[in-house]
């Protein structure tokens, strides 16, 4: 499992257990850590849905695409409207009120998340200055596997929206599941692990 894909589990994992907690102890009205995680998991989750609709259509834009000139606009296109989507994220998540246990990685969440959009802005405003799909998708492959996307993820809803590879696994691993050790002998690597 890597980094990227366990923490989500993790959260997960914290949130349910301060629910119970929050549940157990009772409620003053004031936002718990269980508040803040489902609000932050909502953005999250909100960012990956639209997302999930914007590599539908692009990617079938880009198919219908005849000319280099074409799929250039069209990633042109996908990159400023993902970018301003994920701005959006960065708002929300400005919005929240974290509580006092949270207050540390909530400062450092805003900060990742605004040097991952500046660098985005960057990035989307050298696309203005290419011409060719290739260099444009390998432009955007080194921005979403660049350090600055290591701390939040990067959008793996790209992969599928404009055919690049930046490293998220064609499917989540389940909750709780392990992965083979590469220490696992495997005859096939195509039969599963014991």
């Amino acid at each position: 499992m890597t980094a990227r894909s366990s923490i989500p589990a993790l959260l997960v994992a914290l949130l349910l257990s301060l629910t119970f907690v929050t549940a157990a102890c009772g409620s003053d009205g004031e936002v718990t850590d269980a508040d803040y995680l489902i609000e932050l998991l909502g953005l999250d989750s909100e960012f990956s849905r639209i997302g999930e609709i914007l590599a539908e259509g692009y990617s079938e834009r880009l198919d219908a695409a005849v000319s280099e000139q074409e799929r250039a606009v069209e990633i042109r296109e996908f990159s400023a409207e993902s970018m301003d989507r994920f701005e959006e994220v960065l708002d929300g998540t400005k919005d929240l009120s974290p509580t006092e246990d949270f207050e540390e990685a909530y400062e450092t969440r805003i900060t990742a998340l605004e040097a991952a959009l500046v660098a985005w802005q960057e990035v989307d405003d050298q696309l203005d200055d290419i011409d060719t799909e290739a260099e444009m998708k390998a432009l955007l492959e080194q921005l979403f596997t660049s350090e600055v996307f290591e701390d939040i993820g990067a959008p793996c809803f790209a992969e599928r929206a404009i055919d690049i590879d930046i490293g998220c696994d064609a499917a989540a691993p389940t909750p709780g599941a392990t992965e083979p050790s590469d220490a696992t002998p495997r005859s096939d690597p195509r039969t599963p692990a014991p």
